[in-house]
């Protein structure tokens, strides 16, 4: 028989949690389908600025998108960007270019604060909410909320 501690449990997530500027984000551990350290990116002609270019996964072509630039996140621009999370947008692989994995934390979805309607310069559409974690907070994205129907079109791709 289940007792109220299994319930309980599944109102938690993991969320893995990265830096971008000076700001602490994460994204659902579900919709991360790997970090990788971002290998040579092959940048292409007349793409949109926050496109870093492509890289090839096994295989597979994959546009990279700095968070930074797509945001608008001030970063030092002489320090290249060595991580990348990968993550399945409308069908599309896409890696998100950031600036370090932090770590992974466990977040109930009960104390998970509804987003303030500007945060940074980031529009309330691109966030799932706050979380805190310890003594910093964590700002969750909504990757399918990241890039309209028409950028995800112009995403380069296999």
């Amino acid at each position: 028989m289940f007792d109220n501690k299994v319930e309980t449990n599944s109102s938690f997530q993991q969320i893995v949690c990265f830096k971008l500027g000076e700001e602490e984000y994460g994204i659902p551990i579900l919709q991360v389908q790997e970090i990788l350290k971002l290998p040579v990116v092959t940048k292409l002609p007349k793409s949109a600025d926050y496109i870093l270019g492509i890289i090839d996964l096994r295989g597979i072509v994959i546009p990279i998108v700095s968070l930074n630039k797509k945001f608008k996140i001030k970063y030092d621009d002489s320090v290249e960007q060595e991580r990348a999370i990968v993550v399945q947008i409308v069908g599309k692989q896409v890696g998100l270019a950031i600036d370090s994995v932090s770590s992974v934390i466990n977040v109930n979805s009960n104390e998970v604060e509804a987003p303030p309607p500007v945060i940074k310069g980031i529009s309330e559409k691109y966030i799932k909410g706050i979380a805190k974690d310890k003594d910093t907070f964590v700002i969750i994205l909504d990757i399918h909320q990241i890039f309209s129907i028409e950028e995800i079109e112009k995403l380069p791709s296999d």
